[in-house]
């Protein structure tokens, strides 16, 4: 397929599927609406991440937790400090976003922290230098990541076992410039180990229509129970 036919077509969109790349995503309200209560409930993990560029300690945190965290790659090269010991999700993520102007939004409809700029509300402005609006291309990666969607819809219909519909999967894809899936990271279990592995030795195989440009990586992709939600044929 070409990319101008990727660009301007309308993807379909499984409701029980979510899809994002970091750089098109532009504050927490860009994405999904307003952001939920925290949940009454929360449990506590201890943790022990090391000071590190803020990307890959959230990426620890979510290898940790089990829970998704999406962020604009702009921030992936802010400063986090060490955290070690006992903490809810909320409390250790304002732990590593402290100093960096940026705060933890919960999701409850996709299960999923966003990181946005924190807001000053007595002057109303985002804490955060960051530009007034998104790139020029972003509704271009918009429209790529709805052919990834759909591509990765096909490829996990396509055998019983990785049939979306009945599991939760929150997942990131980093893809190659000639469109091979260099590298996945399941950031939460299906809830079947071989289930998990099934997903992953399929979307290891998939091809995709390279982008020009530089792509915002990692592609991260949520997978939502919908009994309602079937796959073509």
């Amino acid at each position: 397929m070409s990319r101008r036919a990727i660009f301007d077509r309308q993807w379909p969109c499984p409701s029980c599927v979510l899809v994002i790349l970091v750089i098109v995503f532009w504050g927490a309200e860009g994405w999904a609406g307003q952001p939920d209560t925290e949940p009454s409930f929360s449990p506590r993990f201890h943790l022990t991440i090391p000071a590190q560029p803020l990307g890959q300690a959230l990426e620890a945190f979510s290898e940790s937790t089990g829970l998704a965290v999406l962020f604009d790659s702009a921030y992936a090269a802010f400063s986090a400090p060490e955290l070690s010991g006992e903490y809810s999700a909320k409390a250790a993520l304002n732990r590593l976003l402290m100093g960096s102007g940026l705060e933890a939004h919960w999701y409850q409809s996709s299960q999923a922290y966003a990181i946005a700029p924190r807001v000053n509300h007595d002057h109303g402005h985002k804490e955060t230098k960051r530009p007034s609006k998104p790139p020029r291309w972003s509704a271009r990666y918009r429209a790529y990541a709805g052919y990834i969607q759909d591509r990765v819809w096909q490829s996990l219909c396509e055998q019983a076992r990785t049939r979306p519909g009945d599991y939760r999967l929150a997942m990131q894809l980093w893809i190659g410039d000639g469109g091979n899936v260099d590298r996945i990271v399941l950031l939460t279990s299906s809830g079947d180990r071989h289930r998990d592995a099934a997903i992953v030795e399929r979307l290891e195989r998939l091809s995709l229509a390279a982008v020009s440009g530089r792509l915002p990586q990692p592609v991260t992709m949520v997978l939502m129970p919908d009994p309602m939600t079937e796959c073509a044929g």
